[in-house]
């Protein structure tokens, strides 16, 4: 999957600059553009967020068994990203997560008894997590090689983007200050890896299927087939640009 960057410097210079860069693991991006220009951009999309949209784009290209897989990663993805923000809430300091996560960072069961339980002792509620037909549809086709079809594809995908909405329109509810204070550590620390390769900062944030960023009265549900047909129009764009 490629991310969509505009050259800071040709912006200056009032040249429209539009190129795609493949998608990396940091959020830092070094990149020259297409008139020569060398940038450096801090990409602000949460992994969960990129991971969902590289699904959308392997499901355009016909890879099914790739788009599952993505989808199952971003969900994993946004329950450590609620792990994450429940126990800030509870004063866990980052120190104190960050050695306790290596009990489990290598075992997603265990991740998601930690979601499960955090999000019951905050909400007094279950959280909404796949179903053991869903789980079992999941590991087939991760573990044991099952070629998903279209259909098949199209309804996990939902599920997972139900799933998705579900989660984050609840923490948004309660725990809004508390993401937007994730976000702009995250930020602060990237800026200071600017400051120490002598760069001007510049971000950018990919409009994607989903987007923490958005403003939450416009964070509602998404069709999966309805976005499908809009990113067809971007994804023949990156295509043209490979």
């Amino acid at each position: 999957m490629k991310i969509k960057f505009p050259c800071s410097k040709c912006f200056i210079e009032r040249i429209e600059t539009i190129d795609f860069i493949q998608v990396q693991d940091g959020s830092l991006y070094f990149y020259t553009c297409s008139q020569g220009h060398k940038n450096v951009y801090f990409e602000k999309n949460e992994k969960f967020e990129l991971l969902m949209e590289s699904a959308v784009y392997a499901i355009l290209d016909g890879y099914y068994r790739e788009a599952v897989s993505s989808m199952s990663a971003s969900l994993e993805r946004l329950q450590e990203f609620a792990i994450k923000v429940l126990c800030k809430e509870s004063e866990v300091s980052d120190e104190l997560f960050k050695t306790s996560w290596k009990e489990v960072s290598q075992q997603s069961e265990r991740q998601l008894g930690a979601f499960i339980f955090l999000y019951t002792q905050k909400y007094k509620s279950i959280p909404d997590t796949l179903n053991s037909n869903e789980r079992n549809f999941r590991n087939d086709i991760i573990h044991k090689g099952k070629f998903p079809t279209y259909e098949e594809t199209i309804k996990y995908g939902q599920r997972i983007l139900d799933i998705t909405f579900n989660i984050l329109s609840k923490l948004r509810s309660t725990s809004e200050q508390t993401i937007r204070n994730f976000a702009d550590q995250k930020q602060e620390e990237m800026f200071r890896k600017f400051e120490e390769i002598n760069e001007d900062p510049f971000t950018v944030l990919s409009p994607n299927i989903i987007n923490l960023h958005y403003h939450i009265s416009s964070f509602e549900k998404t069709n999966l087939v309805e976005y499908l047909e809009l990113a067809k129009i971007e994804h023949n764009k990156k295509s043209t640009n490979a």
